[in-house]
Protein backbone atom coordinates (compact mmCIF):
# COMPACT_ATOMS: atom_id res chain seq x y z
CA UNK A 1 0.00 0.00 0.00
CA UNK A 2 3.04 2.35 0.86
CA UNK A 3 4.44 2.51 -3.11
CA UNK A 4 0.69 2.70 -4.64
CA UNK A 5 0.23 5.66 -2.26
CA UNK A 6 3.46 7.05 -2.96
CA UNK A 7 3.10 6.38 -6.48
CA UNK A 8 -0.33 6.85 -7.28
CA UNK A 9 -2.05 8.94 -4.68
CA UNK A 10 0.38 11.62 -3.04
CA UNK A 11 0.63 13.28 -6.41
CA UNK A 12 -2.96 13.35 -7.38
CA UNK A 13 -3.57 15.17 -4.15
CA UNK A 14 -4.97 18.94 -5.22
CA UNK A 15 -7.24 21.45 -4.04
CA UNK A 16 -10.27 19.79 -5.55
CA UNK A 17 -9.90 16.57 -3.70
CA UNK A 18 -7.85 17.43 -0.37
CA UNK A 19 -10.60 17.08 2.24
CA UNK A 20 -11.42 13.53 0.30
CA UNK A 21 -8.38 12.00 0.79
CA UNK A 22 -7.28 13.73 3.78
CA UNK A 23 -10.45 11.65 5.14
CA UNK A 24 -8.89 8.21 3.60
CA UNK A 25 -5.64 9.04 4.49
CA UNK A 26 -6.73 9.23 8.35
CA UNK A 27 -9.13 6.49 7.92
CA UNK A 28 -5.77 4.09 7.10
CA UNK A 29 -3.16 5.56 8.65
CA UNK A 30 -1.26 7.14 5.78
CA UNK A 31 0.56 9.77 7.52
CA UNK A 32 2.88 10.43 4.42
CA UNK A 33 -0.51 11.08 2.40
CA UNK A 34 -2.01 12.78 4.93
CA UNK A 35 1.44 15.15 5.35
CA UNK A 36 0.86 15.89 1.58
CA UNK A 37 -2.91 17.11 1.87
CA UNK A 38 -1.70 19.45 4.76
CA UNK A 39 0.80 20.26 2.87
CA UNK A 40 -1.53 21.56 -0.18
CA UNK A 41 -4.32 22.95 2.47
CA UNK A 42 -1.08 25.09 3.16
CA UNK A 43 -0.07 26.14 -0.31
CA UNK A 44 -4.14 26.89 -1.24
CA UNK A 45 -5.25 28.67 1.94
CA UNK A 46 -6.44 30.99 0.58
CA UNK A 47 -9.04 29.41 -2.16
CA UNK A 48 -9.70 26.06 0.48
CA UNK A 49 -10.57 28.85 3.31
CA UNK A 50 -14.70 29.52 2.44
CA UNK A 51 -15.14 25.36 2.36
CA UNK A 52 -17.39 24.11 5.14
CA UNK A 53 -14.81 21.27 5.16
CA UNK A 54 -11.69 23.19 6.22
CA UNK A 55 -13.93 24.22 9.22
CA UNK A 56 -14.72 20.45 9.83
CA UNK A 57 -11.29 18.97 9.75
CA UNK A 58 -10.16 22.10 11.90
CA UNK A 59 -12.91 20.65 14.25
CA UNK A 60 -11.85 17.53 14.21
CA UNK A 61 -8.52 17.90 14.94
CA UNK A 62 -8.97 20.33 17.60
CA UNK A 63 -11.36 17.69 19.55
CA UNK A 64 -9.09 15.09 18.92
CA UNK A 65 -6.17 17.71 20.41
CA UNK A 66 -8.31 18.27 23.27
CA UNK A 67 -9.16 14.32 23.72
CA UNK A 68 -5.70 13.10 23.72
CA UNK A 69 -5.05 15.73 26.44
CA UNK A 70 -2.48 17.45 24.67
CA UNK A 71 -3.90 21.15 25.88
Amino acid sequence: MARTTNVLLIPAVDQDNVFDVLELSKMHGLKKLEDRCVQVIAYNLRSLATRPQLRDVIIQEASQTIQRGDI
